[in-house]
């Protein structure tokens, strides 16, 4: 119900979100909805320009999605207590997601690097798994 009718869940745990490694352009993209301009990543988190992990204080539902409508798949993360989308990165074909611990999977997206702490092992695996397909 909280992806929608013609989505299905490849994978998901509990996850939080931290990204690291931001570009050097800070560029702002044109939402596709409502064509207002949309602050980057960067400019949302601009500790990101320090180096090193930065713990965005995203975190709920870490859900890989097959969308059929679009013959696409999500990386997103909805909040626990409210059901509202807080993360959301196509994957491309071939993306790389690495597992960089027992719980901590990292992959590229626009502007840096993206990386979920997941809350459980398992969740962590079956997620590498299903991206790397």
């Amino acid at each position: 119900e909280l992806i929608g009718p013609a989505r299905e869940m490849r994978a998901g745990g509990v996850a939080q979100l931290f990204l690291a490694s931001p570009a050097t352009t800070q560029t702002v993209v044109e939402a596709k909805d409502d064509h207002r301009p949309r602050r980057s990543i960067v400019d949302q988190f601009p500790h990101l320009a320090k180096g090193g992990w930065v713990d965005t204080r995203v975190a709920g539902a870490a859900i890989l999605i097959r969308d059929h409508a679009v013959e696409s798949d999500y990386m997103t993360i909805y909040d626990l207590d409210d059901g509202l989308l807080r993360f959301q990165f196509e994957v491309y074909d071939n993306l790389q997601i690495n597992l960089q611990g027992p719980n901590f999977c990292s992959f590229e997206i626009d502007e840096c690097v993206a990386g979920l702490n997941f809350s459980d092992l398992e969740c962590a695996a079956r997620c590498h798994a299903a991206v790397q397909g």
